[in-house]
């Protein structure tokens, strides 16, 4: 029952990474009683008080951006100090979750948000491991 793929703790630094390689974006939800319950007595005083959205947003989300957005959303609430990191690592190629990534920085994220969530490339961790490991795992390139 986690949000994450992978957690990474070390020297006071925590970091949390959700890994894409296949999906063709990031999970939403739909608008059924239990999410929206969910939302209403866990995510929506803590995207308020979350230094990661931005200020001029906070008292106008509600459910229906959370449902679009709900894997995300969920993954930066994990933000709580200035030790903590979020990284959504997926392929540079898959337009459907870059474009969702970009949409979603770009509308609720504030600027220490963008300072706490990270989006890597898997083309950019396999540069250094060769062309033969890139051809065969990311053959689409």
């Amino acid at each position: 029952g986690t949000n994450y793929d992978f957690y990474l703790s070390y020297n006071g630094y925590d970091v949390f990474f959700e890994i894409k390689y296949t999906e063709r974006g990031f999970g939403s939800c739909n608008g059924d009683t239990s999410h929206q319950t969910k939302f209403e007595n866990n995510y929506e005083e803590q995207l308020k008080g979350s230094v990661c959205i931005k200020e001029s947003i906070k008292d106008t989300i509600h459910f229906p951006e959370m449902q679009e957005y709900y894997q995300l959303f969920r993954n930066i609430l994990s933000i709580k100090k200035d030790t903590d990191y979020v990284v959504f690592l997926f392929p540079r190629e898959n337009s459907i979750t870059n474009g969702q990534f970009e949409a979603f920085k770009d509308k609720y994220l504030s600027e220490e948000g963008k300072n706490h969530v990270k989006c890597v490339y898997w083309e950019d961790l396999t540069e250094c491991m060769g062309e033969r490991f890139r051809n065969k795992f990311f053959f689409y390139v």
